[in-house]
């Protein structure tokens, strides 16, 4: 039923100009923003808030508790990813199964993560960056972009300052190798 320009159908809630999405068995209580279209559920996704103009999105079964800023767009999901949050503007990434508990700046584009990846957080502008099997706990400042990770790479973070407390911006075109992990970048080291 329409309501006050909103639109309620089995538990989910949409805003105007809402079109096109598909929804698995058992999915409810997602909260779509005015103009979300085509985006496509497995089953059990629940409890996902999206802002306006997120578009062209796909979720594997059981997705659910993540919340996706305006502009959201052309992502794809494994799987079981819940409780991630995105900035705006976030397009073109690819998530695998099991990937949980990411915090993601605005502008966050064209990055693909393996599976299990997990609470990692991203600053601003993001971009290109491919990461192996279970890397998690990672930090990194902004502009961070085209670095490639392999498998296992844990509780690395990107720094500014010595102290571990600023992150060091424009950080860029690093790989590590499988199994490198507790690695952390300042401006005063020389790597």
């Amino acid at each position: 039923y329409v309501l006050s320009s909103v639109l309620r159908l089995n538990f989910n809630t949409f805003g105007r100009g809402c079109y096109s999405n598909t929804f698995g068995s058992n999915c409810y209580s997602n909260t779509f923003g005015d103009y979300c279209n085509s985006n496509t559920f497995g089953n059990w996704c629940y409890s996902n808030t999206f802002g306006n103009n997120c578009n062209s999105n796909t979720f594997g079964d059981v997705c659910y508790s993540n919340t996706f800023d305006a502009g959201f767009s052309l992502n794809n999901f494994g799987d079981y990813c819940k409780s991630n949050t995105f900035g705006d503007e976030c397009y073109s990434n690819t998530f695998g199964d099991f990937c949980s508990s990411n915090t993601f700046g605005g502008g966050c584009s064209s990055n693909t993560f393996s599976f299990g990846c997990c609470s990692n957080n991203f600053g601003v502008g993001c971009g290109s960056n491919n990461f192996g099997n279970i890397c998690q706990s990672n930090t990194f400042g902004n502009h961070c972009y085209s670095n490639t990770f392999g498998d296992r790479c844990n509780y690395n973070n990107f720094y500014h300052g010595s102290s571990d407390t600023i992150k060091k911006d424009y950080i860029r075109f690093i790989v590590l190798e499988d199994g490198v992990r507790n690695n952390n970048f300042y401006s005063n080291v020389e790597t």
